[in-house]
């Protein structure tokens, strides 16, 4: 009895997702085929899915708030969806889902309201809200096959990307069949290898809080990690700016984004302070954009003039 249980343990474990509970791609390739087995004769329907954007959530927040919200994911995955339910996480941020004995037509509700159900984790003590995209298809008893199904869910989830994410498509057979692959880079390989220093804050004048700063960032104001730049800057970024020409900056660039004449985009001159105290003088190019996430932010390069300068002569 012992030795049987703990087959039965080990067989558990080995099908499932150690992070979410659901199954594992192994787990979900096995129920499927035994429901298969049996109930090849009806229609049933394959949603594929995942998280908008996921690399950006790993990136800025770290992989441990990722897993938060796949967890959080995978929890309104079981309490969206019938309990006789295939539920997966193939993989990453990848789950997959069969919903038994239905139709398309018969889940399409249910599939949008899933779809446009609000999601959030906590991360710096604020709320931050995050998006999926889903597509799904139906298995037809006369001419479908389970290797087809999954492939058209896919292809259906593909189209929603193309399309600009947090949607849910029905697979039609005119759709865009392109293998999906890797839609960008993730952020760290981007912010790594820019060729200057990027920082990203809030675009309020009472809360300029910095959300993000790269490599070249760090090593430009004497910082050795973004926790030291915090600490350094008390999170604020008009505190980089020397202390007697923080309130000419801060009111030239909300003149030149008020006057809606460069495309919300601004170009300023200041001296940067670093952490120990020294001060460079720099260029600045800021955009001003609004972001699912957090709003108005401002996106910044910043240039050290002097090394332009030499570079040039």
């Amino acid at each position: 009895m012992v030795l049987q249980a703990n087959g039965i343990i080990l067989q558990n474990l080995s099908s499932t997702d150690n992070l979410t509970g659901l199954l594992n791609r192994n787990g979900f390739q096995e129920h499927l085929t035994k429901y298969m087995k049996k109930h090849s004769n009806e229609h049933c329907v394959c949603i594929a899915l995942d998280i908008d954007d996921f690399k950006f959530i790993n990136d800025l927040f770290g992989h441990s708030t990722g897993d938060k919200a796949l967890c959080i994911l995978a929890d309104t995955i079981r309490s969206s969806f019938p309990k006789n339910s295939i539920l997966c996480r193939s993989g990453g941020d990848e789950f997959c889902i069969i919903l038994k004995n239905c139709t398309c037509k018969d889940a399409k509700a249910q599939i949008e309201a899933f779809t446009d159900m609000p999601r959030s984790f906590i991360a710096s003590n604020q709320t931050q809200s995050f998006n999926i995209s889903v597509g799904y298809a139906q298995y037809n008893p006369d001419d479908g096959s389970v290797e087809q199904l999954l492939i058209d869910a896919d292809t259906a989830l593909y189209n929603v990307k193309i399309k600009g994410k947090h949607e849910c498509l029905e697979f039609n057979p005119n759709m865009n069949k392109k293998i999906r692959t890797p839609l960008g880079f993730a952020l760290s390989d981007i912010s790594e290898n820019l060729p200057g220093a990027f920082i990203i804050y809030k675009a309020d004048k009472k809360d300029d809080s910095i959300l993000f700063a790269n490599k070249e960032m760090l090593n430009l104001t004497g910082c050795s990690n973004f926790d030291e730049l915090i600490d350094y800057t008390s999170r604020s970024f008009r505190n980089i700016i020397k202390e007697d020409e923080r309130e000419a900056a801060e009111e030239n660039i909300w003149k030149q984004i008020n006057a809606l004449e460069n495309d919300n985009n601004d170009y300023l001159s200041f001296s940067l302070k670093r952490k120990d105290g020294t001060v460079i003088p720099v260029l600045d190019h800021g955009r001003l954009i609004n972001s699912r996430h957090y709003g108005n932010i401002f996106y910044v390069f910043i240039i050290d003039h002097d090394l332009v300068r030499k570079c040039l002569n």
